[in-house]
């Protein structure tokens, strides 16, 4: 499954290459230099990993690209808090939590009320456990998997609502290729342990030949002394 998670990250990294000059041509808002950065640094990261899967590059270039992807959701939820400034400013998407509620609204065609609410609230929620846990590391392929689908959802909602010109904008076909491509990259303690493992049945055939050799050594003897 490893194989297909990441031919799966290298078609969305790929797709959002190709999207950037649809974008510029259709008008539609472009990255801004914040994204651009986060982008060409996921972008070599995950060449890095293509080269050499399994290396201690690949396991270092995995570890960036899962804090980078935690950054990017931990400044998701700051901005909707108005950390980065109220809304209206540069760099701002939403400044508070009402304009994130709008905004949810929108994307989920105005339900009611409560269903923004929750649909809000667990987003932020989610968003804040995925960046914990990409932070810390720990369960590196289930994280990322679960961390491309979040991402996918809200591909998804964009695509399918009127903000659809904003996909290209926030890049989330990378953000959804980096999620896949990290989510198949083995943690360093996965390979230390399947290497200590096949050392250890290395170690236990050695033995057993070690063992049937003397075996055939007692028996060689045996014959070799005349019956008294």
């Amino acid at each position: 499954m490893d194989r297909y998670r990441r031919w799966g990250g290298w078609i969305w990294l790929g797709l959002g290459l190709v999207l950037l000059p649809v974008a510029g041509l259709l008008g539609w808002p472009m990255p801004g230099v914040i994204t651009w950065a986060l982008t060409a640094v996921l972008l070599a990261l995950a060449v890095v990993i293509a080269a050499r899967p399994g290396g201690g590059a690949a396991r270092v270039s995995a570890k960036l690209t899962a804090l980078l992807l935690a950054v990017d959701l931990a400044a998701a939820v700051a901005d909707r808090f108005g950390i980065f400034g109220g809304p209206g400013e540069p760099g701002v998407s939403w400044g508070n939590w009402t304009q994130f509620t709008d905004y949810t609204a929108v994307l989920l065609h105005h339900p009611s009320p409560v269903l923004v609410q929750t649909a809000a609230v667990g987003a932020t929620a989610a968003e804040v456990v995925l960046a914990v846990l990409l932070a810390s590391g720990r369960r590196r392929r289930l994280v990322g998997k679960a961390t491309a689908g979040l991402f996918f959802v809200y591909t998804a909602a964009l695509v399918l609502g009127p903000e659809h010109a904003t996909v290209v904008r926030y890049g989330m076909p990378f953000l959804i290729g980096a999620a896949l491509v990290l989510s198949a990259t083995p943690a360093a303690g996965s390979v230390r342990q399947t290497e200590g493992g096949n050392d250890k049945t290395r170690s236990r055939h050695v033995r057993h030949d070690d063992g049937r050799s003397g075996e055939a050594a007692g028996q060689g003897r045996a014959r070799a002394t005349p019956e008294g």
